[in-house]
């Protein structure tokens, strides 16, 4: 099991693209970026090609527990949806998807 706070390696499909995200924004005007980035998207490799959608989904789960009254800790310290304090999958659920999305869109 791995540790609670632990990072994650980035992959070195990963660190390619963001060192050439890089590179390319320092010789581009800002205003380009966006375009650069969705040339990015648009040719992510095949197992990259859900990741936007996917995150959009995480994203529309926490912010339906967010909406419905957040999360609560019961007296064992797990996590579980105020609407639901029994659901603690669903709590568990949502702390990892809150992590995912904070790691997706850190700017290193």
């Amino acid at each position: 099991m791995p540790r609670k706070n632990a990072r994650r390696t980035p992959t070195a499909l990963e660190t390619d693209l963001r060192n050439l995200l890089e590179w390319e924004t320092s010789v581009l005007a800002p205003q380009d970026a966006p375009a650069l980035a969705r040339v990015l998207v648009d040719n992510l490799p095949p197992e990259f090609a859900a990741a936007p959608a996917m995150l959009a989904i995480l994203r529309a789960l926490v912010d339906t527990i967010d909406v419905t009254g957040g999360t609560v800790e019961n007296e064992d310290g797990d996590t579980a949806p105020a609407a639901d304090p029994e659901w603690v999958d669903l709590g568990n659920l949502y702390l990892r998807a809150k992590a995912v999305i904070a790691d997706a869109t850190r700017v290193p």
